[in-house]
């Protein structure tokens, strides 16, 4: 008796979508998570707070952005 082979890989969930590279929705939720910070910083930068918390803002989703181009390769999986 012969097995069909699996439409998924192990571990993965039938309703997964991988989506095409570099469109990756978890990406984009990911940069969501850093506007606050980025809104803040713009805040106090506005009313004289120095751009302390701007600069926090930015190397957030710089850091985000990074993670994903060198993490976020085909075999990348959760």
């Amino acid at each position: 008796m012969t097995s069909t082979p699996s439409p998924t890989r192990p571990g993965e969930s039938v309703g997964h979508s991988r989506g095409a590279p570099g469109r990756s929705p978890h990406k984009w939720m990911m940069l969501l998570m850093c506007v606050p910070l980025v809104l803040i910083g713009i805040w106090q930068f506005a009313t004289g707070g120095g751009a302390a918390g701007l600069f926090g803002g930015l190397a957030c989703m710089g850091m985000m952005l990074a993670m994903h181009a060198v993490m976020g390769g085909a075999g990348h999986q959760h």
